[in-house]
């Protein structure tokens, strides 16, 4: 226990603490619990990038869906994009050097660019995937089960990239961006039919599941854009709900993924296009789920808070869409951090006039 304002104790606890982790205890799951938080409280970034960079540890940190611990100790001990120049130029000295085991090398590219694109550092994500691509392609035999993940995480970063031609953090809905959503509909798809020419594994349909969720939302994006002769507005819808069908259908046959089956209710949900009742239903029954399941603070609270406060938004329920807009804001400062390009869009919209007028109406600060 220490006095308030006793900075300079706290400090000295911390440093003891990250020595001891670091250079005397030989417990991983201990470590990798203890020993970065104590480096983010010193301030120690070098040993900080030291130590997330280990592939013992970063294993132990990172998860396929989001990899929040990590994103949590490099947005606020260091910053996301020191993590992705730490992290390419640790796979650049491993490729330069005499003995690379690239079997495994590319294994971890894969996660690598994943992590990178989870925290917004999309160039480099998709630079880190794309070479490990033609690693395993050029070197590697061009085996299919890793090709199939590596094109599912490619298909992951293009859908998450923000810059022009891509458009996942686009916040407007223009006709211009359909052959953006063309070029990612068609990789989707290469990443489904690899998938479903492999033996069933429980790994592999959950990458097809995933892929077919995010193209079920892609087909719906061409419908509210009103299509184009590639792919008609109706053709769009219909694909779109028979996918999304197929999605639900893929996560319910395995045990233990809710936290899939709540992110392709929330696209259910979504493909209905125009606000309606069946809309808001498929979005409450994820949100009840999603609560159950994973708790407030995760990936698909954040899109589904958003879409929720569309909904509220097409019907004119304007307090509700506000409330709704605000408790998204909440969940992706805290889930991102400040730094991060999903953390912009939030207060963008609250800084919207019609929303700064309820804030004020409320007495609510304007974040």
């Amino acid at each position: 226990y220490f006095k308030e304002g006793d900075k300079q104790s706290k400090l000295w606890w911390h440093r003891k603490l990250a020595d001891f982790f670091q250079f005397t205890s030989n417990n991983i799951d201990r470590k990798v619990e203890e020993l970065p938080f104590h480096l983010v409280a010193i301030g120690d970034q070098e040993r900080l990038h030291a130590v997330l960079t280990d592939w013992d540890i970063f294993e132990k940190l990172y998860d396929d869906v989001f990899s929040a611990k990590l994103i949590k100790y490099w947005s606020e001990g260091s910053q996301l994009t020191a993590m992705a120049e730490c992290y390419a130029t640790k796979i650049t000295n491993m490729l330069n050097a005499s003995k690379c085991d690239k079997k495994d090398l590319v294994e971890k590219m894969s996660k690598v660019a994943r992590l990178c694109g989870q925290g917004g550092q999309h160039r480099e994500a998709l630079s880190i995937i794309e070479k490990a691509i033609d690693i395993e392609t050029k070197q590697l035999g061009n085996r299919q089960d890793k090709l199939g993940a590596m094109y599912a995480v490619l298909s992951y970063i293009k859908d998450e990239v923000c810059n022009h031609p891509e458009m996942k953090l686009w916040e407007y809905m223009y006709r211009s961006q359909l052959p953006a959503m063309r070029k990612i509909i068609e990789i989707f798809e290469k990443t489904i039919s690899i998938m479903e020419s492999l033996p069933k594994s429980e790994a592999n349909e959950v990458l097809k599941g995933r892929a077919l969720n995010r193209l079920a939302f892609y087909y719906c994006g061409y419908h509210m854009r009103g299509g184009d002769e590639w792919c008609g507005s109706e053709e769009s819808k219909t694909k779109s709900q028979e996918i999304i069908a197929k999605a639900i259908e893929t996560f319910e046959a395995l045990d233990g993924k809710e936290v899939y089956v709540v992110d392709c209710l929330i696209t259910k949900a979504v493909t209905y296009g125009e606000a309606c009742p069946e809309q808001i239903e498929f979005y409450l029954e994820a949100y009840q789920r999603g609560l159950n399941s994973t708790g407030m603070l995760h990936v698909n609270m954040d899109r589904l808070l958003l879409n929720m406060a569309i909904y509220y938004e097409d019907v004119r329920d304007y307090d509700k869409a506000y409330e709704t807009f605000y408790q998204w804001y909440l969940v992706s400062r805290d889930l991102y951090g400040d730094d991060h390009p999903k953390s912009k869009r939030p207060l963008n919209t609250l800084r919207e006039p019609q929303y700064r007028r309820i804030a004020e109406q409320k007495g609510k600060p304007v974040p």
